[in-house]
């Protein structure tokens, strides 16, 4: 008994640091209330906004409750309220092909919803519902984010409305993962992103939308830890135009372009760059005098390390509006001046 009271003594001893050259640990403070222990009150205030998507590939067909698998015509997905008088921000393959959407807003319900258009490019469709003073969600600043910043993303992942999950953004700029020929310029997540948890509103931690969850890299067909959302400035973008005219047009260097793969980098500057594959009729590139195999470095002076930067930097533009673009063709760098169309 004494050996075992005397041996605890020393372990107090020795933890408080009361025995002469001994340290106490170092004590973590728990984070604020807010930080990143606690997304609570930054949940509360957005999740009116997040909306569950149903849609049938015929018409009049009941909702199914989240436990039931519905019938073969029906698919779900997620999305979120743009602006306070019913628009809706979804993916374009949430709604592919529906004959008829209904979106379920916390508070008031399920709402028919008419699909005001999508760009298939960009994987965004809006929808509108009959509503007023709606919980619009508020809009981030995409390009300020940071890897390892923590995001939270939101939906309805297997039928379970308005779920949340917590991560950070893995990666920035990522291409070459889903569409190899489209558009890519993803934010990469570790938040959980499953099956229906397309279209629905990647968050920072500030509760400001800076991304619409898209895609997953994954084996299984469930979360493995990456998740895509497509920039919230590029959903704007293309928002705006479905707003206008119930479609996307913009400009384009009519060119096809590709990653550099390791071995080819090895004989660029700093290894990055775009091979130029292939051209369309007309192409604005080829009349410039863009070759195939050539390498773009940069556009307009923004390097071109995946075709999220060659894309923003063309879509930014209008008709007859140029670009510069550096080339590197056979070792030799040189630039040339591109006149864009529309398409």
């Amino acid at each position: 008994m004494r050996h075992r009271t005397l041996s605890f003594a020393l372990g107090l001893a020795l933890a408080f640091g009361w025995l002469a050259g001994t340290r106490a640990p170092s004590v973590v403070a728990e984070p604020a209330a807010g930080g990143p222990a606690d997304f609570a009150s930054v949940v509360d205030r957005v999740e009116p906004g997040v909306v569950h998507v149903h849609t049938f590939l015929s018409r009049g067909r009941d909702v199914p409750e989240p436990d039931d698998r519905g019938p073969s015509d029906d698919f779900f997905g997620s999305g979120f309220l743009w602006s306070s008088d019913g628009y809706v921000v979804t993916n374009r393959h949430v709604v592919d092909g529906a004959k008829e959407v209904l979106v379920l807003v916390k508070n008031v319900g399920w709402l028919p919803a008419r699909i005001v258009g999508t760009d298939p490019v960009v994987d965004v469709a809006l929808l509108k519902v009959n509503g007023a003073n709606l919980p619009a969600l508020a809009l981030g600043n995409p390009r300020t984010l940071r890897v390892g910043q923590w995001v939270l993303s939101a939906g309805s992942p297997y039928r379970l409305p308005r779920s949340f999950s917590v991560g950070i953004v893995s990666g920035l700029d990522r291409c070459d993962v889903v569409n190899p020929t489209g558009y890519e310029d993803y934010i990469q997540t570790d938040a959980a992103i499953n099956l229906g948890s397309s279209g629905g509103p990647l968050f920072d931690a500030g509760g400001r939308v800076v991304g619409l969850n898209t895609a997953i890299l994954s084996r299984s067909g469930g979360n493995q830890g990456i998740g895509f959302a497509v920039p919230i400035d590029v959903v704007a973008q293309s928002v705006a135009q479905l707003q206008a005219r119930g479609t996307v047009v913009r400009t384009t260097l009519g060119i096809t372009v590709r990653s550099l793969t390791p071995r080819e980098g090895t004989s660029v500057p700093g290894g990055q760059g775009l091979l130029v594959t292939r051209f369309a009729e007309e192409s604005p590139a080829r009349r410039a005098g863009v070759a195939a195999g050539d390498v773009i470095l940069r556009i307009d002076g923004v390097p071109t390390p995946g075709r999220g930067a060659l894309m923003r930097t063309v879509w930014a533009k209008r008709q007859g509006a140029t670009v510069v673009l550096d080339l590197l063709r056979g070792g030799q760098a040189f630039t040339v001046t591109a006149t864009l169309v529309e398409k």
